[in-house]
């Protein structure tokens, strides 16, 4: 569970720690008028497609540490989809993030999620850190966003809030961050 402003919202799903396995390209998301009949739903293509405006990463996280949110399990590992801007330097991306030792991260599960292998978004591609003398930098890959500042979160802390995240906004530019 967590709360923005004090109403209870759907998710996150997990809060974990761990460090990472594999980066690999996943899809590419064109715009939707680019593929017929949608639905609303976004176009996927191929990773690194000319006509893709984003590309979508996986991240799989073998998990040391991890919270559920309320009567959930926290599974071995985790494959956290990060959305990039198209094209994506996939390399560059995966030595970025295999060279953290550990990483830590607030996720949600996707629903675009396969059958036996769940995907797990990342709030805003925010959400996602490396874990630096015991705190998780969340912001320090650059992926902030106008609604989130970086902030340095305690593990600890994030563990002991087992199954609640406390989003606090300011104004119109929505949640500023994470309490445990």
């Amino acid at each position: 569970m967590w709360t923005l402003d004090g109403n209870v919202q759907d998710g996150p799903d997990l809060f974990v720690s761990g460090s990472v396995v594999s980066v690999e390209g996943v899809a590419g998301i064109a715009e939707a008028g680019d593929q017929p009949n949608t639905g609303g739903r976004p176009a996927f293509v191929e990773f690194n497609s000319p006509k893709a405006v984003t590309d979508v990463v996986a991240i799989t996280i073998k998990v040391d540490e991890g919270v559920a949110e309320l009567g959930g399990t926290v599974p071995p590992e985790v494959r956290v989809v990060l959305s990039m801007p198209a094209p994506t330097d996939l390399e560059s991306a995966r030595r970025e993030l295999e060279q953290v030792a550990t990483l830590g991260a607030i996720v949600f599960k996707s629903p675009y999620s396969e059958p036996g292998t769940p995907y797990y978004d990342v709030l805003d591609s925010y959400f996602l850190g490396p874990v630096v003398e015991g705190r998780v930098e969340f912001g320090a890959f650059g992926l902030t966003s106008e609604f989130f500042r970086p902030e340095s979160v305690a593990v600890a802390d994030m563990m002991q809030g087992a199954g609640q995240i406390d989003l606090i906004s300011t104004g119109e530019l929505g949640p500023q961050r994470a309490d445990t």
